[in-house]
């Protein structure tokens, strides 16, 4: 009896974001699969890939998009502190209204949902609802660390992450770390982040690290 072997193809094509969202809305049925990437070209004319990090991890019909290499390097905040964690960040100011949110074209960025993220620091729970958002420690890593050390509420890993070296992220053709959104609860300071060889850590929240959008099309947003 012969041997088989397996034959993997893939094929490139265009399309435009919002015929990406309607095949969202309709159900994806396979239009789209973890791992699967699309190219598009930011006003300043660099050349992007976001990866399909997940199916559906939050809401039906829906698909959440991760940058695959980092464009730019910020701090989570001006000060070394984690107050207020992801909600009172400057990143995420810049990411949802500042310099790189004006970098989107825009007709992508009419295609996203908004996400409300949940966290939960100190006894207190803090709220914010964004276009584009950092990766948590638990869509990475798991819940292996919980709320208690990351401050993640209703996150699940996801499916992208589970290959360990889809954790690793490239800033001009080499590895380099990258800023998530989970404060370490543990402390006043630090934020987790992905080493530039895919394990976790943290670090104080003025220092500078890779900054990866991630966003979600769903039906939620595209009728």
């Amino acid at each position: 009896m012969a041997n088989f072997v397996q034959i993997n193809r893939s094929y490139q094509a265009r399309s435009r974001w919002e015929d990406i969202a309607k095949q969202i809305t309709a159900g994806n049925d396979g239009y789209l699969n973890v791992g699967d990437s699309v190219s598009c070209t930011l006003k300043n004319g660099t050349e992007v890939v976001f990866d399909v990090l997940a199916l559906n991890p939050y809401e039906p019909d829906s698909v959440a998009f991760g940058i695959r290499d980092i464009h730019w390097r910020k701090p989570w905040n001006e000060r070394n502190t984690n107050a207020g964690g992801w909600h009172d960040t400057k990143i995420r100011q810049g990411l949802n209204s500042g310099e790189i949110f004006n970098l989107f074209p825009d007709d992508l960025v009419e295609m996203i949902a908004p996400r409300k993220i949940v966290q939960r620091i100190g006894g207190r729970t803090y709220e914010s609802l964004d276009k584009f958002w950092l990766l948590s420690y638990t869509e990475v890593f798991g819940t292996d660390r919980g709320t208690d050390k990351t401050g993640d509420v209703g996150d699940v890993q996801f499916e992208f992450f589970k290959t360990k070296k889809n954790r690793v992220k490239f800033l001009n053709g080499e590895p380099y770390y990258h800023a998530l959104r989970s404060p370490s609860v543990t402390n006043t300071t630090n934020f987790w982040y992905v080493s530039s060889l895919g394990p976790m850590t943290s670090y104080g929240a003025s220092n500078s690290l890779g900054v990866c959008p991630c966003f979600i099309i769903s039906k939620k947003k595209v009728s």
